[in-house]
């Protein structure tokens, strides 16, 4: 979007780091509701969220995965869709409007939930400290990728079709879905 956008470097950071930011806030309420769960309900309940986790995470990112795919758009499609889009998007975009934009980046991480959950037993500072390093390290795994990116990683995925990325994106979903069935 920011190379669409043709945004400068900085903009580009400070976007990184808002986006990283509502993520990370996202995933740790989640993270603590998990938590509140877990001290008001049994330790089956618990079991039983984690594995639903999983497994949306396995359907959700599958689906994706399989969906994109099996699209027949070209990529010169792809990227004419792409820029349709952001010029309708810029249009309406106002300060705020640059969030609206990246919500589906905003959404939350449903894979840290388990790492809740093993907090229990250990306590609200165990919980603290699996958010903290949770935040931190998200937002810099972000924030360097996408500077990574605007540097020149990108020219790596550029002869890659758009969708084989997308479908990358699904699939490793789906992936760490199975590892939280596995894992929890």
């Amino acid at each position: 979007m920011g190379r669409l956008a043709k945004w400068s470097r900085p903009r580009l950071f400070g976007v990184s780091i808002v986006t990283a930011l509502g993520h990370v806030m996202l995933s740790v309420v989640l993270g603590f509701a998990f938590l509140g769960v877990g001290l008001v309900a049994s330790p089956s309940v618990l079991l039983d969220l984690t594995e639903a986790t999983g497994v949306i995470m396995i359907l959700v990112g599958g689906w994706y995965g399989v969906k994109t795919l099996a699209a027949k758009a070209p990529k010169e499609d792809y990227e004419k869709e792409a820029e349709e889009t952001l010029r309708r998007e810029k249009a309406s975009m106002r300060g705020t409007g640059y969030l609206a934009a990246l919500g589906a980046a905003l959404s939350p991480d449903l894979s840290i939930l388990p790492v809740f959950v093993l907090s229990i037993p250990l306590g609200l500072n165990a919980a603290l400290g699996t958010a903290l390093s949770f935040g931190v390290s998200s937002v810099a795994a972000l924030c360097v990728l996408v500077m990574a990116g605007s540097y020149g990683l990108e020219r790596l995925f550029e002869k890659v079709s758009p969708k084989y990325n997308d479908a990358m994106v699904g699939f490793v979903v789906a992936a760490v879905g199975v590892y939280v069935l596995i894992s929890g």
